[in-house]
Order: structure tokens, then C-alpha cells, then sequence
């Protein structure tokens, strides 16, 4: 089980919900309404803003990346 998948699962459902349509709105490309800005030193690299939680995704040429579901902290965006 990858990482993602952990802290998919401490996630109450309703807010694991929200976080698996928002994977697959990036994925089909339909952004809008979504909060998603890049990461300031970071190039390539972005975050979705849903509620308190933060995506932060990369894209490539097979699709998206996610490379960690985080709730907004001091720590969230520290080790990318």
C-alpha cells in the first residue's frame, strides 16, 4: 500500500469522497471550479485546495502524479 493510499484511508468519508472526484477531474482534464495554483519554487509542481486539505499533483504526459494529501499546516508544502 503506497502512501497515498494510508492517508486516503485516515480520511472520514464523506471527505475521502470529495478528494477521489476532485482525482477525477484532473485526470479528465475538467479543472474548473477546482482551486489549483502553483507552487512557488517548485516549477511543475501545483495544489488543489479542497476544504482544509491540500493535493499537491504534478502533471506528465501519462496523466497526473499525486504526490501528497496533506491538511494545510506550517509542514505541508516544507519537504517538496
Amino acid at each position: 500500500m503506497d502512501k497515498i493510499d494510508k492517508k486516503l484511508k485516515i480520511l472520514d468519508r464523506k471527505t475521502r469522497d470529495r478528494v477521489l472526484e476532485v482525482f477525477k477531474q484532473l485526470e479528465s482534464g475538467k479543472t474548473i471550479g477546482l482551486d489549483i495554483k502553483p507552487l512557488k519554487g517548485s516549477a511543475g509542481i501545483l495544489r488543489v485546495r479542497v476544504g482544509g486539505l491540500r493535493i499537491i499533483f504534478e502533471r506528465s504526459q501519462t496523466g497526473i502524479e499525486i504526490i501528497d494529501i496533506a491538511y494545510r499546516s506550517e509542514k505541508t508544502y516544507r519537504d517538496l
